[in-house]
């Protein structure tokens, strides 16, 4: 009777123990931290030719990121982002684009970690039923210069950051921008 409760406890532990581990049951395997960077880069070069907004100082974490110049700066708006450091608002014909992730990551060199806390944006930190359901493998982390040219035509860079919760099997768990 005993060993047959412990062979399907054991089976769900075991499987409980990998998906906390960041195992992937649909494609057998665990992903890189460089596929999860890789994708995440994409998707901040995806959105990169709509930035409006860059921050003086790298945003906080537990913090919106905000790059869009429409949604930041109001006086209500502190508790939404890490406005306090204040930023620069810009148009984007002003923005200057990366050619492709080559470019991208030669011009930010250590750029970007896969680790269990994010360092940018609002939700920060997997939690417990996120991990052991497979939902929630970690942050993929990137930290960009964000160029543009100012109003003689100088160019100006500032940093900006984001991090992106992926599940085990690579999707990420939320939309880095709405």
């Amino acid at each position: 009777m005993v060993v047959i409760l412990l062979i399907p406890a054991g089976w769900f532990g075991g499987r409980a123990l990998l998906t906390y581990n960041g195992y992937c049951f649909e494609q057998g395997r665990y992903l890189t931290d460089e596929e999860r960077i890789r994708d995440t880069v994409r998707t901040v070069l995806a959105i990169y030719p709509r930035i409006t907004y860059a921050y003086d100082t790298l945003p906080k974490s537990g913090y919106e990121v905000v790059m869009d110049k429409s949604r930041c700066c109001g006086e209500g708006d502190r508790s939404r982002f890490d406005g306090s450091k204040g930023g620069t608002g810009f148009n984007t014909d002003q923005l200057i684009l990366y050619r492709d992730m080559d470019e991208f990551l030669a011009l930010n060199p250590g750029c970007c970690t896969f680790a269990r806390d994010g360092l940018y944006g609002e939700v920060t930190r997997s939690e417990f039923s996120s991990k052991i359901t497979g939902r929630s493998a970690g942050f993929a982390s990137v930290k960009f210069r964000v160029r543009y040219r100012d109003a003689t035509g100088n160019v100006q860079e500032k940093f900006s950051g984001w991090s992106s919760n992926y599940s085990n099997c690579g999707k990420p768990v939320s939309p880095m921008f709405d």
